[in-house]
């Protein structure tokens, strides 16, 4: 028997049984020992880049940012915090004493005490803590021989904690000014940390002449500092101030630096961290079979935390089914698309926004969006520009919009890392006939790609890097996907349309495939494919039409592309409650088109709009609530004179009793992402912004308070056009809070592939302190956890989250029964979508179908109030039974579906 883990059997022999010595251990074969070669330098260049990053921050004197050092403080800030409490009641009783018996001598200052209580009441000994131990860790000696000595240290202890105490202070006294501040100070990452928060005293100061603050003088900061320095050093016990002396000084001074045991403490995170540190390749080898017993995936390493076959895992059981469906996925391969990475590497030397692909070249950035500003202005000092106000107002603008194009750069460039990745791991692995994907799951078990560069999973430039390497040949049947491909891809309403009118679609475009495949950078021939919903995808299938059917140089199909499900949680959500309205509209019974969900629902919201009555009672109230709003706002402004705060002026609100309604604007688009939403608790908030910026770029302007109404009568249309879906989502919600009111921590459910799910959302071991220097900062919660099941469950999130989780983890399950057994090596999937090249795809397509009739055709809900002991419960018992339907022959009826997936 030929066995490359040899370890991993050795470790596992006592629990399986197994006798070593009855294998015949062949050598490893040469593209095992290819992809171990690989995997090490994976390991060693993402170390490399990780420890480089990490030694640029302490070099810099920002150890404090390093990810060793923040992990350190999330531990040993309660270490500081407990000393400065037992150190502060000896200092309180020594001052009692000295108070008792003023003959004696007792070096204890009353100051120091005073000093302490303030600041604790201001900002509280976390914040003190969290302060004082990032300023010693960013002075430690060992930075470089510039390090700073002991008083220098101390004095910077005690202006960050001086500086956090005036921006509490300020927050307390005028929240809109602090919050200019931390806006347009202290997140300019651009500038040192020091001159951030000077730069926030001068704006503070600019903006309110009446802040009346009193600083801590130099000695009291030297009181301070000392007692938090001495805090950090003996609270820890990582710290010590050591004897130096150096040429320039005159006399010897002291530095702070690691004692053996922080030298050992710090080594071990290092270790710790190093250890997850890992980026994720594609695999030349075949990856690892997972199973119970057995990891998956790498042959010899394990990447972060993803990479164990369950993800945030909250004790869920995994099906045999879903271990086979996770290894059949793993065992797909895969190659560079070489037509794609040429376009993309071409795109990739200027500056391109083509749907998700994203590439900077500062001189055509510079092209394509030239800052226009008055030069004379330009030019000017700010103190130049301050001698007129005129000119200073004119100054500031061109500032800002000079500020506004940095920041505008400056994300650009961040957004074309990703490209940029993946072009190098493709450029990698462009001339590898095969190569495969490590798959995990998360703890719904859907099924994730562990590969974060290539991945069938990632956006519509990553998907058209790569094709399959075992194509189909081409056929009658091949001819007629590719051609549904390309309408679906190409989208701006083909994709909607039936499979019939979609190839026709398709056919119309076929005249230009030559001189797109030819010359797709050209004007003309990016004219077609960059319009596209999904250029590249679009262009990949484009090119293999072009090859197999004009040409006819090429007799196989590669490039994959998907069936998507419409509105998967809904589609299962309205097939387990046998609601044939909701059925209808999501496709999963049989129709001669494509039902549109979310033109339903944007049908019902106009209807909502039209009706006076409603609009009426709609109006009424957002002006209640506006009204609400204007009074406590003025309230505050008046609050604010009487501080002695600069007057805002009064408060200008204008009660609208009427309401601008573009009805032919509230179309399916508007609707999506509600529909979308609903499903997953989405909040109200992001239902209303999402609502506005599709509305705007339709070139829709409305008053602000609009907005709301429309996004009121889309919530309501989704619940008159899918009534038992929204009925459900409460159901479910009930279903928790209920589970949590008996005892239980967690909540369980069986999915149709056999594996038991199981929910659990418990409060984190760390909080954060808001620092204004230091932004938020982890520390581990007081209250040491021994037991998982000591920790509090968070009610909202397991009730919120529910309906979610479970309808994840059933489009999950339909995936797993689908594909476990399927013989093909062509296929993979994408949360409840299914993606193969032409040819496959109507037998995929199929096979979803098969499961999709499992999944839906049992009783999972009441089967779900068994799980949790809820079976009993008659008000549950009641809703459901309300909720659903008779069959009336809905299920027979989802394989004749031509729509399910499409």
């Amino acid at each position: 028997m030929y066995e490359e883990n040899i370890e991993v059997v050795k470790q596992s022999s006592e629990v399986l049984e197994i006798d070593i010595d009855l294998f015949d251990v062949e050598e490893p074969s040469e593209l095992y020992l290819r992809q171990v070669s690989i995997e090490k330098e994976m390991k060693e260049l993402a170390l490399l880049k990780f420890r480089e990053s990490q030694d640029r921050l302490v070099k810099s004197g920002n150890a404090s940012d390093s990810r060793f050092y923040s992990k350190l403080r999330e531990t040993e800030v309660i270490s500081i915090v407990s000393d400065m409490k037992l150190n502060l009641r000896h200092l309180k009783k020594e001052i009692k004493e000295q108070q008792n018996n003023p003959d004696e001598s007792i070096n204890t200052s009353p100051t120091l005490l005073r000093l302490i209580e303030r600041l604790e009441g201001c900002i509280g000994l976390e914040a003190m803590a969290v302060l004082a131990f990032n300023e010693t860790i960013n002075s430690l000696s060992f930075v470089d021989n510039k390090a700073p000595f002991e008083d220098i240290i101390v004095g910077q202890i005690a202006e960050m904690i001086d500086h956090q105490a005036f921006m509490t202070y300020l927050d307390d006294l005028d929240p809109r000014l602090a919050q200019m501040i931390c806006k347009y100070k202290l997140e300019d990452q651009q500038l040192r940390r020091k001159k951030r928060i000077k730069g926030s005293i001068s704006f503070a100061n600019e903006k309110n002449a009446q802040l009346n603050w009193v600083w801590l003088t130099e000695s009291e900061k030297k009181l301070i500092g000392k007692w938090m320095l001495d805090r950090v050093c003996y609270g820890t016990g990582l710290f010590e101030t050591m004897p130096t002396f150096r040429t320039s000084e005159a006399k010897r001074r002291f530095v702070v630096m690691l004692t053996e045991a922080g030298e050992v403490e710090i080594k071990k995170i290092e270790d710790e961290v190093c250890n997850r540190v890992g980026s994720s390749w594609v695999m030349v080898h075949p990856p690892r079979d997972w199973s119970r017993e057995f990891t998956g995936g790498y042959l010899t390493v394990q990447p972060g935390s993803r990479s164990h076959l369950i993800h945030n895992h909250a004790g869920t059981i995994v099906s045999q089914t879903a271990i086979d469906s996770l290894n059949r996925l793993q065992q797909v391969a895969w190659r560079i698309n070489p037509y794609i990475f040429w376009v993309q590497s071409e795109l990739a030397k200027e500056t391109n926004e083509i749907g998700s692909f994203r590439s900077y070249d500062k001189v055509t950035y510079k092209v394509l969006y030239p800052l226009i500003e008055n030069p004379e202005v330009v030019r000017l000092s700010w103190k130049e520009a301050e001698q007129d106000p005129e000119l200073f107002r004119k100054y500031k603008k061109a500032y800002a919009i000079r500020k506004q194009a940095e920041s505008e750069e400056s994300s650009a460039a961040n957004k074309a890392i990703a490209t940029k990745r993946s072009l190098e791991m493709a450029k990698r692995f462009l001339n590898e006939e095969r190569f495969y994907m490590p798959w995990y799951f998360d703890n719904r078990l859907r099924q994730y790609c562990l590969v974060d560069t290539l991945n069938p999973q990632g956006s519509d430039n990553v998907k058209a890097l790569i094709y399959f390497s075992d194509g189909i040949p081409k056929s009658d049947e091949s001819y007629r996907d590719i051609l549904i491909s390309l309408a679906t891809t190409y989208g701006n309403g083909l994709d909607k349309l039936s499979y019939e009118q979609r190839i026709e679609g398709a056919k119309r475009m076929i005249p230009f495939f030559k001189s797109v495949v030819e010359d797709p950078l050209c004007d003309k021939s990016k004219k077609l494919w960059v319009n596209a919903d999904e250029p590249f995808q679009f262009l990949a299938l484009v090119n293999e039409y072009y090859h197999v059917f004009i040409a006819c140089d090429q007799d196989m199909h590669f490039v994959s592309s998907g069936r998507d499900a419409t509105c998967s949680g809904i589609q299962i959500a309205g097939a387990l409650l046998r609601d044939a309205k909701t059925c209808h509209l999501v496709n999963v019974t049989p129709s001669d088109t494509v039902q549109d969900a979310y033109k339903a629902v944007a049908e019902e919201a106009r209807k909502l709009l039209s009706n006076d009555n409603w609009l009426e009672i709609k109006i009424a109230r957002r002006e209640e609530a506006r009204a609400k709003k204007a009074q406590k706002i003025r309230a505050d402004r008046l609050e604010r004179k009487n501080k002695g705060l600069p007057d805002l002026g009064e408060y200008k609100y204008e009660p609208r009793y009427t309401i601008e309604v573009p009805l032919d604007k509230i179309d399916r688009s508007v609707a999506k992402m509600i529909v979308m939403l609903t499903p997953y608790g989405g909040s109200y908030q992001t239902m209303l912004r999402h609502v506005e910026e599709r509305l705007k770029k339709k070139g829709v302007e409305l008053h602000k308070a609009d907005y709301s109404i429309i996004t009121h009568a889309l919530i309501e249309g989704m619940a008159l056009a899918l009534p038992g879906f929204s009925s459900l989502n409460l159901w479910f919600k009930e279903l928790a809070k209920r589970t949590i009111q008996s005892g239980h921590k967690q909540i369980a459910w069986v999915t149709p592939s056999g594996s038991v799910v199981k929910q659990e959302y418990l409060e984190e071991e760390e909080h954060s302190v808001r620092t204004y220097s230091f932004g938020d900062s982890k520390v581990r919660r007081h209250l040491s956890y021994k037991e998982k099941n000591a920790k509090k469950l968070k009610d909202r999130k397991m009730q919120s989250a529910l309906a979610a989780n479970t309808v994840h983890s059933l489009d999950a399950a339909l995936l797993q029964l689908a594909l476990h057994d399927y013989d093909g090596n062509c296929f993979t999937t994408v949360h409840d979508c299914v993606y193969g090249p032409s040819g496959v795809l109507s037998v995929l397509v199929e096979r979803i179908k098969d499961a999709f009739y499992q999944v839906v055709s049992g009783d999972f809900l009441f089967d779900m109030l068994s799980e949790n002991d809820l079976a009993d419960d008659d008000d549950l018992v009641s809703q459901l039974r309300t909720m659903k339907h008779k069959d009336d022959g809905l299920l027979d009826s989802i394989k004749d579906s031509q729509y399910l997936f499409s």
